[in-house]
């Protein structure tokens, strides 16, 4: 399920494409027991504002003090609060979870997942596991009469427990695959670029074979793939005119090989801008190694020409120009 060959796939969809149920599958048990853990805590929450007389009597039966009545009625009330605020926050990260497997589904491609919202996890777990820790067995003390508090304790160990059996080892490891994936990617389109421009040795990688067979016809030397210059000196690239030549069914290929998220759902003339934008850039760091390499050999071949003509003059003229 999750050893991959990277170099059987050239974009992040045809991983998700093979491998859609079976990682799907993972995210939803992991949804179901971010559900139930949501669920549990509104019970907790109900069962405590339901009850709230029990509880401050309880409260003042415990509580040494001459301000019995206020103390109880202080702690249910922060309680209260506190359970209020811990739902909320349970809530919220869990449509933050179905608005991130909504862009997964939009972009096929499980990387879309939040990143911070998959950080965010680890650090309550974290955040869990360190209240355990300092409470040691303090934490699971509790009165028979506080229903509550017991309720708490066992949503604690579900919440840390469903953790690690469904996420880190699961939806997160299949997350980083797709990662992974782009990663690869992007490193096997970087050694792959060649000396000449960049845009037309891509357009020829995905496109030429096709223009190669119109032009069959043709003498070898008009049948070979398209140069993207002109003649004239500075090899300008109308990379619009080129563009547009293709099908919107050869621009979203082109845009997938590129990882341009949402491809299918952009217009001919988004695709093309987006597509121009990747390529002058790229164009850009090409003429920048370029010209760094053709000064520094422009400067080399000044420094031996000036040390071959100095080793070259006559005594006499060495003695002139001193």
């Amino acid at each position: 399920m999750f050893e991959t060959n990277f170099a059987k796939y050239n974009s992040t969809k045809e991983l998700y494409d093979e491998r859609k149920k079976k990682y799907w599958l993972l995210f939803f048990i992991f949804t179901a027991v971010f559900a139930s853990i949501i669920l549990f805590q509104l019970g907790i929450l109900i069962e405590y504002s339901v009850r709230k007389e029990y509880y401050i009597d309880n409260y003042i039966n415990v509580i040494e003090s001459t301000t019995q009545v206020a103390d109880a009625n202080r702690i249910y009330s922060g309680s209260l609060l506190g359970f209020v605020f811990l739902t909320l926050i349970f809530i919220s990260l869990f449509i933050w979870h179905v608005l991130s497997m909504y862009k997964v589904k939009k972009f096929q491609d499980f990387s879309a997942y939040s990143l911070f919202l998959s950080k965010l996890y680890l650090f309550l777990i974290i955040l869990q596991i360190v209240i355990l820790l300092f409470s040691g067995i303090r934490f699971f003390q509790s009165f028979a009469w506080d229903l509550n508090r017991n309720l708490r304790i066992f949503l604690t160990v579900f919440f840390i427990a469903g953790y690690f059996a469904t996420w880190p080892f699961l939806c997160n490891r299949v997350i980083r695959i797709f990662y992974a994936l782009k990663i690869d990617i992007a490193q096997r389109n970087n050694n792959n670029d060649s000396l000449l421009n960049p845009f037309q040795s891509f357009f020829n990688g995905q496109f030429g074979q096709s223009f190669n067979s119109e032009n069959s016809g043709q003498s070898p030397q008009t049948a070979a793939p398209i140069l993207m210059t002109d003649s004239s000196d500075d090899h300008k690239i109308d990379y619009d005119a080129k563009l547009n030549e293709l099908s919107k069914e050869q621009l979203v290929t082109m845009a997938e090989k590129l990882n341009i998220y949402g491809a299918k759902e952009f217009s001919k003339e988004d695709l093309i801008a987006k597509i121009i934008a990747i390529f002058k850039e790229k164009e850009q760091k090409s003429n920048l190694k370029s010209n760094s390499k053709s000064t520094g050999e422009k400067e080399n071949s000044e420094e031996m020409n000036t040390s071959y003509n100095d080793d070259n003059k006559t005594d006499d003229e060495k003695f002139e120009e001193n």
